[in-house]
């Protein structure tokens, strides 16, 4: 490069000398033409520039000089935009923050300029080299080489932002950057839309392509219940009574030990089908069915998970647990850089067509629980969390049981709520089972199940009418409801149908006739049958219910009537323990004092006269209990004498025939 300076920063003639600035490298003829003027000081004119006018610049230690060739460039008065863009760049190849801060200082020392625009130009060129190098490793389909690249990146962020978790927090932010943008108009948007149709993994519960979060207290059993579901969708078995679509499953587990806690738990989540389908018990093992990963960053790894999403045919990931699966990035529940992770999960499933379920945990403070955002409230951490999922699961422990109380909450629909009880049998083999379950209310689901069943009234004459058109005549629209003829043919209020309408509109369609819409099932039908469905499934349960408690009910009935140890044996043996627990917990106190009097019978009965062997005195038995604490029966004895009674145990007692 052609340097003149004298060493401090004036020409030879005493003028202070100002960049030069090519207006062909500028692209700003007005500026640029200003800034060449020799009386216009360049401090005045370019805001990068802008110190004030007693600026003191300090001498730097020592003044490089060095050539054109050089890795490093030593800066001078007169300098082009290139050439200073250029010297900006070369700044990168430095070692080090400190030897570009002393490049930095020279440089200003020498032009009169302020330091600070310079190390912001400085900091904005290494951002943009860094967004450069990360689009180049996503773009790499080797494996090795991105990792390869990773390091790279990191180390070179590490050149100026020595502190590790920070540098690794500029890359996790810097990834999340860089998304490809997509413009629509609105007849696009809706072809979109058709073709993405949601589909659901769990019916109604776990829809395809969303993130969802899944919070509760530690010990609520969210690992358990995850690791189920998991078992559910690799079998393509019912979850929690809804049906699922079968696929792999991808567990991340960074909070246990796999070998022991997380291995057992899947052996024993799979028990039953070592006898009763051993080939899908084997397959389960030795498939890809079910995969469990250690080690994977959702903020740093993301990249890679989504290539193990589609290397495998991944329909679900489960995350255990959020805080666990980002302390590589270095960020905490709280980190705001979380937010921009969190959306990018939600990018990646929604762009990749696979599901993600992220375990977390709740505060311990209390909240209102009579709206959805005060039960947000109980997830710990900011609360950006929240909205930048589709939906978070509640899970809470039912005081005196051990069921879990679970609210679902969608972002976009209506919330529900689940009771759910874990079951285990032989060789330790669990599941979950419905006790209880409320999505709708029972007015909404009647209100609901009454517009669709004149709907459907009116598509099934539409499909048999259609049935009869000869071949190349054109059928006509799909015959539907206006608004008013649902609110006469219903008997409900205008402001109920209008709600409910709103409310499962996504699944019908209308068109405009007269002046008015018409509402009509879809030619092809709709996921709105379910209604119809679920109301003869609620149906269903509640008489299964109500069959099961009537038999319970019975069998109490059964147990109370025994009248000796061997009527009981004979009855209650053919029971497994959980239907034993169950009729135990349905017994009064008082039934359970005589049900332990059947098995282990007293000596004396009710009745029974009998002598207090320290006094001597007669008297009988009025009542007959039994201590279980301490196994052993306590009678309560008539003494008329002291007008009261009294109890003693068996050994304080003799018979006498009196």
């Amino acid at each position: 490069m052609d340097f003149n300076t004298n060493g401090n920063g004036h020409n030879g003639n005493g003028h202070s000398t100002a960049t030069v600035i090519e207006p062909h490298e500028f692209g700003d003829k007005n500026l640029a033409e200003r800034l060449n003027q020799k009386d216009t000081p360049l401090e005045e004119t370019d805001p990068r520039m802008n110190v004030p006018l007693n600026f003191q610049a300090q001498p730097p230690q020592q003044v490089i000089d060095v050539s054109d060739n050089s890795d490093t460039v030593t800066p001078v008065q007169k300098i082009s935009v290139a050439k200073y863009k250029g010297w900006i760049q070369s700044l990168g190849n430095l070692a080090s923050m400190d030897k570009v801060e002393e490049q930095i200082q020279q440089f200003c020392w020498q032009n009169k300029r302020s330091s600070e625009p310079v190390r912001e130009e400085f900091f904005e060129e290494i951002a943009e080299t860094c967004r450069n190098k990360i689009r180049e490793m996503m773009n790499c389909k080797n494996a090795f080489r991105q990792k390869s690249l990773k390091n790279d990146i990191l180390n070179f962020i590490r050149k100026f932002i020595p502190d590790k978790e920070e540098s690794r927090q500029l890359f996790t932010i810097y990834s999340a950057e860089i998304e490809k943008a997509e413009v629509f108009n609105l007849a696009e948007l809706k072809r979109l839309a058709a073709s993405q149709e949601l589909k659901h993994l769990v019916r109604d519960y776990v829809p395809i392509g969303k993130c969802l979060l899944w919070a509760g207290a530690p010990k609520t059993g969210k690992t358990n219940l995850s690791n189920y579901l998991a078992i559910c969708i690799a079998q393509g078995r019912p979850f929690l009574d809804r049906e699922t679509v079968q696929g792999n499953v991808l567990v991340i587990q960074n909070e246990e030990h796999l070998a022991d806690t997380t291995l057992k738990r899947f052996e024993a989540g799979i028990a039953d089908l070592e006898i009763s389908d051993p080939e899908l018990y084997s397959d389960l093992i030795e498939s890809k069915r079910l995969l469990i990963a250690r080690g994977l960053d959702i903020a740093l790894d993301k990249k890679e998970i989504v290539e193990i999403v589609k290397e495998n045919n991944v329909s679900l990931v489960i995350v255990d647990s959020l805080g666990k699966s980002i302390t590589k990035a270095g960020l905490t529940e709280y980190s705001p850089e979380l937010n921009t992770v969190l959306y990018g999960m939600q990018e990646a499933c929604f762009v990749n067509n696979f599901t993600t379920i992220i375990l977390h945990h709740t505060t311990k403070g209390t909240v209102d629980k009579n709206n959805k955002a005060g039960k947000l409230e109980k997830v710990a951490g900011g609360n950006f969390i929240t909205r930048a999922v589709d939906g978070v699961w509640l899970l809470e422990p039912k005081k005196g049981t051990t069921d879990i109380n679970i609210e679902i909450i969608p972002r976009f629909a209506k919330e529900s709520s689940v009771v759910v009880e874990r079951i285990e049998e032989e060789a330790r083999y669990w599941s979950y089972v419905v006790k209880e379950e409320t999505s709708l209310s029972s007015d909404e689901v009647e209100s609901i199940c009454k517009i669709l069943k004149v709907l459907f009234a009116q598509h099934d004459k539409w499909i048999e009418e259609c049935s009869f058109l000869e071949e190349g005549e054109i059928p006509p629209p799909v015959y539907g409801h206006s608004l008013k003829e649902i609110i006469k043919l219903t008997g409900l209020q205008r402001d109920d149908v209008i709600k409910r309408l709103n409310h499962i509109l996504d699944g019908l369609s209308y068109y405009i006739k007269n002046g008015a819409r018409v509402y009509h099932i879809p030619e092809e039908g709709t996921f709105l049958e379910q209604f119809i469905l679920a109301e003869r499934e609620q149906e269903e349960r509640t008489e299964a219910l109500f069959a099961r408690k009537k038999e319970e009910l019975h069998k109490v009935e059964l147990i109370c009537n025994c009248k000796t140890k061997e009527e009981f044996k004979k009855l209650t043996d053919p029971w497994d323990g959980e239907e034993k627990k169950r009729i135990w917990n349905m017994l009064t106190e008082r039934q359970r004092e005589d049900v332990y009097l059947i098995i282990y019978p007293p000596k004396y009965s009710v009745g029974t006269a009998v002598k207090v062997k320290d006094s001597g005195k007669k008297c009988f038995v009025i009542e007959c209990g039994y201590d279980k604490i301490n196994k052993q029966h306590l009678y309560t004895i008539d003494l008329e004498e002291i007008s009261g009674s009294r109890t003693y145990i068996e050994a304080e007692l003799d018979e006498t025939k009196e």
